[in-house]
C-alpha cells in the first residue's frame, strides 16, 4: 500500500513517479528535492521560488547553489533558510555575509548544527530573536541545547517543544509529556 503525498495541483506529475508511488514512508524535503532535480527538472523549473528554495533545504549540490546564487538578492531570507543543517564553508560564508541584516533567518539555518561556530552565532545573536534561537535547536540533543530549553521552557513552551523534532531521547519524551 502506498501513501499519498499531498501536492499542488499544478505539479502532479512530479509525484507520479514509480519511486514515490511504491513508497510506504514519508519523504523528506531532501528526498523530494533530489527527485525534482533528477527526474522532473522541467516541472521544478516552473515552481514558485518559495517552493524551489524550500525543496533545496540542506542540499550542497551545484544545482542547489546555482539556485541560491540566482535568488540571494531578491529572496535573501528564503535562501538563508535553505541552508538548514549545512556546515560547509560556502554556507558559512553566506551566513556571515547576512547575519547582521537577517539574524533570525541565519539562526534558523543552524538547525541540527552543533559546531563551535554555530554556538558562537547562537550566543551572539540568539537573545535578539529568541524564537529563532529556539528553532535553531531542532535536532540537537546536547547539553548546550538542553540548557537553553530548560532556561526558556516555562515561558516559551511551544517553541521548546517544537525544538524536539527528531529527538527520541528519554529527556525529550519527558518534556513532551
Amino acid at each position: 500500500m502506498s501513501k499519498t503525498i499531498a501536492t499542488p495541483s499544478s505539479t502532479p506529475s512530479i509525484y507520479a513517479s514509480q519511486e514515490v508511488q511504491k513508497s510506504t514512508t514519508f519523504f523528506t524535503d531532501k528526498q523530494i528535492s533530489e527527485l525534482l532535480f533528477s527526474e522532473h527538472k522541467e516541472c521544478f523549473d516552473s515552481c514558485e521560488v518559495v517552493i524551489k528554495l524550500r525543496a533545496i533545504r540542506g542540499l550542497d549540490t551545484p544545482e542547489a547553489w546555482a539556485l541560491r546564487d540566482e535568488h540571494i538578492v531578491t529572496d535573501t531570507v528564503l535562501v538563508l533558510l535553505s541552508l538548514d543543517g549545512l556546515d560547509t564553508l560556502k554556507a558559512w560564508d553566506l551566513r556571515d555575509q547576512y547575519v547582521d541584516q537577517y539574524p533570525g533567518s541565519v539562526l534558523q539555518s543552524l538547525m541540527g548544527l552543533d559546531s563551535e561556530r554555530a554556538w558562537d552565532l547562537r550566543d551572539t545573536y540568539g537573545r535578539r530573536d529568541l524564537d529563532c534561537l529556539l528553532i535553531s535547536l531542532v535536532g540537537l540533543d546536547t547539553p548546550k541545547a538542553w540548557a537553553l530549553r530548560d532556561e526558556y521552557k516555562e515561558f516559551r513552551t511551544d517553541l521548546v517543544i517544537k525544538s524536539l523534532v527528531g529527538l527520541d531521547s528519554d529527556r525529550a519524551w519527558a518534556l513532551r509529556d
